[in-house]
């Protein structure tokens, strides 16, 4: 027998489908692993006293107070052995209970068996360490790395310095802070601002038809302050959940949300680093052509992070 391969134990519980067990059994054992069948929690309790696995593939079935249950005590058990919970879509508080509980990753139901297999291997590599939410904090970009302007500069002054801020070579932002002359945060000013300029106000439509030469008039025409341009905001508190802020941006359509702690901005939580830590939670890894070392080429249209041959300038943009 080849002890070199990875050995995973498959519970099934209450209303778990009899042929996932076997279905998931053969095509992990075409993969290298071997498998032991352990129906029901007792069985499944046994096994890992007597002979435990390396890690654990709990299929949560209709039952899910059971699964959890079944969780807490292999955990009491072997704190150090691996849980993976499949559970269906939707089913968010058995994910966030079976974190809590110290489940290794949480696999939606039915399980790409690849995809089953490679997190099976990287847990046992590396350990059993349920994913760790990041904070705001974690994630945010610090508001010294913003352009600022004042609430009484024009909208031409606001226009260039947001200009200046997204083709900065290295890494543009689409946002730009407005403070008081005393320094206060009052709110951002994000590029979809900038083109709402060209969509007249109510009461001052022209009464010529759009065509040539309206673009370059209204662009001449511009007028008001940075201040008058701001409107109501939306922010979060560093202390806030990150799902909260997330609920936020999504709710309004934001590319980024204002962080502040005790009142004062600190950062800005972008869209760009959320959906990073998205992919890295849902894919359990991330995007691999963004990863330190990786050789592998990015698919089409991805964001390249190594330099390029024959480049003189590169720019990237995030909010």
């Amino acid at each position: 027998m080849d002890h070199t391969r990875e050995r995973v134990a498959i519970t099934l519980l209450l209303g778990s489908e009899t042929g996932f067990g076997q279905t998931a059994a053969s095509a992990l054992e075409g993969r290298g692993f071997r498998v032991t069948h352990a129906v029901g929690s007792e069985r499944a309790l046994a096994l890992v006293r007597e002979s435990p696995p390396q890690a654990v593939v709990l299929d949560v079935g209709t039952d899910s107070g059971s699964a959890l249950a079944l969780l807490a005590r292999i955990r009491a058990t072997d704190p150090g052995l691996p849980v993976i919970l499949l559970t269906e879509e939707g089913d968010t508080d058995v994910a966030m209970f079976g974190l809590e509980l110290g489940a290794a990753d949480v696999l939606r139901k039915p399980a790409d068996v690849d995809r089953l297999g490679s997190r099976l291997r990287d847990i046992v590599a590396s350990g059993s360490a349920a994913p760790r939410e990041k904070n705001i904090a974690d994630l945010m970009i610090p508001a010294s790395e913003y352009r600022r302007v004042y609430e009484d500069d024009s909208v031409q002054r606001v226009i260039e310095v947001l200009t200046r801020s997204l083709f900065r070579a290295g890494q543009g932002h689409r946002t730009v802070i407005v403070c008081s002359r005393e320094g206060d945060f009052l709110g951002c000013i994000r590029l979809h601002d900038i083109l709402d300029l060209l969509t007249p106000a109510p009461g001052k439509q022209s009464s010529v038809p759009s065509e040539t030469g309206m673009f370059v008039a209204r662009c001449k025409l511009f007028g008001g302050t940075a201040g008058e341009m701001i409107g109501e905001q939306r922010f979060v508190d560093i202390e806030a959940p990150l799902i909260e802020a997330a609920e936020l941006m999504a709710v309004d359509n934001l590319i980024n949300i204002p962080v502040l702690k005790e009142g004062e901005l600190v950062g800005m939580l972008t869209d760009r680093n959320l959906l990073l830590e998205m992919c890295n939670l849902a894919t359990g890894g991330g995007p691999r052509w963004i990863r330190t070392g990786s050789s592998e080429k990015p698919p089409s249209g991805a964001v390249r992070t190594g330099p390029r041959r024959r480049s003189p300038r590169r720019l990237a943009f995030c909010p």
